[in-house]
């Protein structure tokens, strides 16, 4: 087992569509096949310790009071801390994405405080931080309203209406809205912002621009950052048939029935929800999936030659745990 130095978290962060996810998970993969020990904390995770356990982040006062953020922001330093003490007495890397700047927009920016406050807070996280020597990674777009738009097309209508749905944004209570435009505009700054919060944090870190979508070069570049020398190449699994997975199946929650699609495109299998359009799916093993950006698994077996599937994983959705019998 290959043990890596003193490195024992790394955050990947950034603003949404930027490849977080995408790349928390290469990362958690590179492991695997370097045979370093880890665990992989995606943002949507069941009882993700600083998201969503124990009544979720920013939970125990209102965000729109003094008051109600000064008890936020020491619950905030009380998980983070106890996240610390977990991590210190376990092996292995921590690879933790979409939980340190994403607070910025969503709650930072609907609170009184001040942006030297909120830079106030987040030295203090770093310094919690410390022990797990921390490496920070923030991927960034200089166009973020392009960003946002090539995500659209990939994400689809549901994720880009609640993009731009600017109904409950405190922001613009204090800056003009004047249409979509606006909201690539808060987006930017926020970007720009958590960018500031970055270049101050004085430990290990790395700036990457995500535009090009060159992955392979990221991951060469954050393997490096990471010193982690790969000896492997990652293995890659052919199949004859892809259709052979495709359809329409159905499952059943709360007595609804719902139904998710997988099709093939451009030798590609993705899989298709109400709120995603095109999710690709990897194989990982004979008849086994990962879905690109999410620990959610799809293991498929046969019954005369129709397909099933088994979902599993560590996700906050409904699907996790059902069987998925095909119907077209």
């Amino acid at each position: 087992m290959i043990k890596m130095s003193k490195v024992k978290l790394v955050i990947i962060s950034g603003m949404s569509g930027v490849g977080k996810s995408s790349t928390a998970q290469k990362l958690a993969a590179l492991c695997k096949s370097e045979q370093i020990n880890h665990t992989w904390y995606h943002e949507e995770m069941d009882n993700h310790p600083i998201r969503w356990a124990d009544g979720g982040e920013f939970s125990v006062g209102p965000i729109e009071t003094r008051e109600g953020m000064a008890r936020n922001l020491e619950d905030m330093y009380q998980r983070w801390e106890k996240l610390v003490n977990q991590m210190k007495k376990q092996d292995g890397l921590h690879i933790m994405e979409g939980c340190l700047f994403q607070a910025i927009i969503r709650y930072f920016f609907h609170s009184p405080l001040t942006r030297g406050e909120v830079m106030d807070y987040y030295h203090k996280v770093f310094e919690i931080l410390e022990p797990l020597s921390p490496h920070i990674i923030f991927l960034y777009r200089p166009n973020v309203e392009e960003s946002f738009k090539k995500a659209f097309k990939i994400r689809g209508e549901r994720w880009k209406n609640i993009i731009l749905d600017s109904e409950d944004e405190y922001y613009f209570k204090s800056h003009e809205y004047k249409g979509e435009e606006s909201v690539y505009l808060m987006e930017a700054d926020y970007q720009n912002f958590a960018g500031e919060i970055f270049d101050s944090y004085k430990g290990h870190k790395l700036k990457v621009d995500t535009s090009g979508e060159k992955w392979k070069l990221y991951m060469d570049t954050i393997s490096h950052f990471l010193d982690i020398k790969p000896k492997k190449k990652l293995q890659h699994i052919s199949v004859k048939s892809l259709s052979q997975y495709c359809g329409t199946f159905e499952f059943t929650v709360d007595n609804q029935k719902q139904t998710i699609q997988v099709i093939q495109e451009n030798n590609q299998l993705y899989a298709r929800f109400s709120w995603f359009k095109y999710v690709e799916m990897h194989m990982i093993d004979e008849h086994y999936f990962e879905l690109l950006s999410f620990p959610i698994y799809f293991r498929y077996s046969f019954k005369n030659e129709e397909p099933i599937i088994d979902v599993s994983g560590n996700y906050g959705w409904n699907i996790i745990g059902q069987t998925l019998y095909k119907i077209s």
